[in-house]
C-alpha cells in the first residue's frame, strides 16, 4: 500500500509524467516531464514513517519526491557544512563514477569491496562531498570525517521480524545513516550485551544494519536474511557478515565444518563478484587494459573464487586462486609478488607483468 501511495502521489505532481512501482526493491521508477528517468528508493523512508499517521506519511512522501525532483544545493557556509556532514557505508561501485575525476569524491576503503563515503545531509536527500567542497569549507578529509561521524545518530537495537527465530536485531531509527555505525571504532564489539554472544552484523542495504550473536542457528538465519535483503534492495550494500576484531569490524570467517560456513562464504563471494563486475566501465577510464573475470566455484565440498591469468599486461581481480596459462592452479599469495596494484581502485585490481 505504501508503494502504491507513493506512485499515486508522484503522478499527481505537475512535474512527473509516470511513476512505476518496483515492489521487490520498494522503489519507484520516476519519469519526470523534464529530465532523465531515475529510481527513487523508499525503503529507508518506509522505516522512518511506517508508524506515522496517514497524513504525516503522505507529507513525508511529498518531501522525498520534492527533494528527488529538485535537489537542494549543498551548504556554502563552513559552519553549516560541518553540521551537515555524514558518513555513509556503501559498496565501492557507488563512488566508482569519481575514478580518475579532476574533482574526486571523498571516500576511504574500509571492509573488502566497501567504502566509507563523505556526504552532506540535505534533509530528504544527500550529496556526495568532493575535494573542491572541502577546500571551500577549509576542511581536511580526516577532520571532515571526524565531524561526519560525530553527526551520526545514536539509535538503539530493536527486534527485526520478531515472529521468526532465532532473533535478529536491527538499528532502531530512521535507518538513513545506520550502516555507517558498523565502522565506528568499538561500536560492533559494544553490542555483545544486546545480542548475548559475540556480535555479528550485516548491512544488506542503505537503510538496514542487522545484528545477532555468534551461534550456528543465528548465523545461518542472518546469512539468509542478509542475502535476501541485499538482492531485493534498490540501494544494496553487502550480503556479507562481519564480526568484531578488537575495536574494528572484519569479515566473518568460519571453519569449513561449521553449519553456516558455506552461506557465510557465499555472502563474501557474491559481494566481490558484484563489485568486480560493476567496475568495468569506471576502470576503463583509468586503464584500458583487458580485464580478467572473477569466478565463483563450488568444488571439493567448498566454494571459492578463481581468476584466470591468460595474458601479459591484463588486469586481474583479487581471488583466492589463480589459474595460470599452463593450466596450473595456485594460491593468490604465490602470484601477488609479481603483480602491480592499480592505484585508486577498490576492490583492488592488479596488473600482470608485460612480456620482456
Amino acid at each position: 500500500m505504501f508503494l502504491q501511495q507513493a506512485a499515486r502521489r508522484a503522478v499527481a505532481r505537475d512535474d512527473v509524467e509516470l511513476a512505476v512501482p518496483d515492489p521487490q526493491g520498494l522503489s519507484l521508477d520516476v519519469v519526470p516531464r523534464d529530465g532523465a528517468t531515475f529510481r527513487l528508493g523508499l525503503s529507508d523512508l518506509w522505516v522512518q514513517c511506517r508508524d506515522l499517521p496517514p497524513e504525516q506519511r503522505l507529507e513525508a512522501l511529498d518531501r522525498r519526491l520534492e527533494a528527488a525532483l529538485h535537489p537542494p544545493a549543498a551548504p556554502t557556509d563552513p559552519a553549516e557544512a560541518r553540521r551537515a556532514l555524514r558518513s555513509l557505508l556503501r559498496p565501492a561501485s557507488a563512488v566508482s563514477s569519481g575514478l580518475g575525476a579532476d574533482d574526486p569524491l571523498i571516500w576511504w576503503p574500509t571492509l573488502p569491496c566497501l567504502v566509507e563515503a563523505l556526504v552532506c545531509d540535505l534533509g530528504e536527500s544527500f550529496a556526495f562531498v568532493r575535494a573542491s567542497d572541502l577546500e571551500r569549507w577549509g576542511l581536511s578529509p580526516d577532520r571532515a570525517l571526524r565531524h561526519a561521524r560525530r553527526n551520526l545518530g545514536d539509535e538503539a537495537l530493536a527486534p527485526w521480524d520478531p515472529r521468526a527465530a532465532p532473533p535478529l536485531l536491527e538499528l532502531d531509527g530512521d535507518g538513513a545513516w545506520g550502516p555507517a555505525r558498523l565502522l565506528e571504532p568499538g561500536w560492533l564489539a559494544g553490542q555483545r550485551a544486546a545480542v548475548g554472544a559475540p556480535p555479528v552484523a550485516a548491512a544488506p542495504h542503505a537503510a538496514q544494519l542487522l545484528h545477532t550473536g555468534h551461534t550456528p542457528a543465528a548465523l545461518s538465519r542472518l546469512a539468509r536474511s542478509a542475502e535476501a535483503e541485499y538482492l531485493a534492495a534498490p540501494r544494496p550494500i553487502s550480503p556479507a557478515l562481519y564480526e568484531a576484531a578488537g575495536d574494528r569490524p572484519r569479515p566473518l570467517q568460519l571453519p569449513a565444518d561449521h553449519p553456516a560456513a558455506e552461506a557465510v562464504a557465499l555472502g563474501h563471494l557474491r559481494l566481490a563478484a558484484d563489485e568486480y563486475g560493476a567496475a568495468d566501465e569506471a576502470l576503463a577510464r583509468i586503464d584500458p587494459a583487458p580485464r580478467a573475470d572473477f569466478t565463483v566455484l563450488r568444488e571439493g565440498g567448498r566454494v571459492r573464487s578463481r581468476v584466470r591469468w591468460g595474458q601479459a599486461g591484463e588486469l586481474l581481480p583479487e581471488a583466492e586462486e589463480v589459474q595460470l596459462a599452463d593450466g596450473r592452479i595456485v594460491p593468490w599469495s604465490q602470484v601477488e609478488p609479481s603483480l602491480e596494484p592499480v592505484q585508486g581502485t577498490w576492490p583492488r585490481w592488479w596488473r600482470t607483468p608485460a612480456l620482456s
